[in-house]
C-alpha cells in the first residue's frame, strides 16, 4: 500500500489505495529498479517505494521464450490447526515472441502471462452445540442470571427465553461443531479452497527515427478474480 508503480515511465497504480492495478508479464520485463527513499525528480509521491520497470523490445532477430511454474501440495507440511495437508495448485505460465518489421527501424514485441491458484485455507472458530441451541447451558459452569428479574436461571436453561426467528437465523447460517474440542477451543475447523486467477497480455511497438529520436508503443490489460472464503461456508467475498 501507498507504493508507486511505473511502467516504461507510465503509472500503472491504483490512484484509489496506491497498489499495482495491471500485472505486466514477469519475462516481459527487461530490468526495475526499487527506490525507497530520496527518489529522483521524474517520480512523485508514494509514502512508500517507487517501483519502476522497462519492458522489453524486438530486435533485429526474432526470439521469444515460454516458461511454465509449478508447485503443488505434495512437499507441503501440514498446518498446525488442519487434520491434513491444505491443498495447494499454483501454476504461472506464458510466453514473449519479438523481432523486426523494418530492419534498424521498427520492431514488434508481445507477451502473455497466465496465473492460477487454488490454495487450502483452514479457519478454527467456536460455534454453540446442538444442546446450546435448544437453550441448554448446563455445561458452562457459570451462573446465567435473568436480566428481566435478576434471579439465577434453574439448570442454565433458557429453552423458553428463546425466540423461534432466532433459533431458525441461527439453525440456517451458523454451522454446529465438527470435533470434540470443548467450547472455546476451537471446536469448529475447516479448510476453504480459495482460487486466485490472472491474465496478462501486454504487446509492444517500437520506431527508430533516427539515433536521438524514438518512439514507443505500449498496451498492457489485465483481468484478476478471486473469491476469498471465510470460516462460514455459506459466505464468500469475490
Amino acid at each position: 500500500g501507498n507504493n508507486l508503480f511505473f511502467v516504461d515511465g507510465v503509472s500503472t497504480a491504483d490512484v484509489e489505495d496506491f497498489i499495482i492495478s495491471i500485472y505486466p508479464p514477469l519475462d516481459a520485463l527487461a530490468e526495475y529498479r526499487t527506490q525507497s527513499g530520496n527518489a529522483t525528480a521524474e517520480y512523485f509521491g508514494g509514502a512508500g517505494a517507487m517501483v519502476s520497470a522497462a519492458t522489453k523490445s524486438g530486435t533485429n532477430s526474432f526470439h521469444g521464450d515460454a516458461w511454465e511454474y509449478l508447485r503443488n501440495d505434495v512437499l507441503d507440511s501440514r498446518d498446525f490447526f488442519a487434520t491434513n495437508v491444505p491443498p495447494l495448485k499454483r501454476n504461472q505460465f506464458g510466453f514473449t515472441f519479438g523481432g523486426p518489421i523494418r530492419k534498424d527501424k521498427t520492431f514488434f514485441f508481445g507477451s502473455y502471462e497466465g496465473f492460477r491458484q487454488s490454495i487450502g485455507v483452514p479457519f478454527v472458530g467456536d460455534y454453540p452445540t446442538a444442546a446450546m441451541r435448544g437453550g441448554d447451558f448446563s455445561s458452562i459452569s457459570t451462573q446465567l442470571i435473568n436480566p428481566y428479574t435478576g434471579q439465577p436461571i434453574a439448570g442454565n436453561n433458557i429453552s423458553s427465553m428463546i425466540n423461534p426467528l432466532s433459533t431458525k437465523w441461527l439453525n440456517d447460517w451458523i454451522p454446529t461443531p465438527n470435533t470434540n474440542v470443548p467450547t472455546g477451543s476451537g471446536n469448529y475447523r475447516r479448510t476453504a479452497v480459495q482460487p486466485i486467477n490472472y491474465d496478462s497480455y501486454l504487446v509492444c511497438g517500437d520506431h527508430r527515427f533516427s539515433e536521438k529520436s524514438n518512439l514507443f508503443v505500449r498496451y498492457l490489460w489485465s483481468k484478476a478474480s478471486s473469491n476469498e472464503p471465510v470460516i462460514i461456508p455459506t459466505f464468500t467475498r469475490d
